[in-house]
């Protein structure tokens, strides 16, 4: 029962969190123009997901592995 509150609750924020940032998105675009809005998307984007990628992704792959006793000593 929780987890039916918790999915409706979850889509109603993630769409109002998209609604905002698409209702920012336009005076950011315009202020700063095409190339320095773009890079700054990729620096606030792209770092995190590189990190994630490469760093944290795969510790909690091994550690999940490890505790199910499935991970080389």
């Amino acid at each position: 029962m929780l987890t039916a509150f918790i999915s409706i609750n979850q889509s109603f924020f993630m769409s109002l969190f998209f609604a905002i940032s698409g209702f920012f998105t336009p005076a950011s675009y315009d202020a700063k123009g095409p190339g320095l809005f773009l890079r700054d998307r990729l620096v606030r984007l792209g770092i995190p997901l590189v990190v994630y990628f490469f760093v944290l992704n795969p510790a909690l792959v091994y550690l999940a592995a490890r505790i199910q006793g499935r991970a080389a000593r």
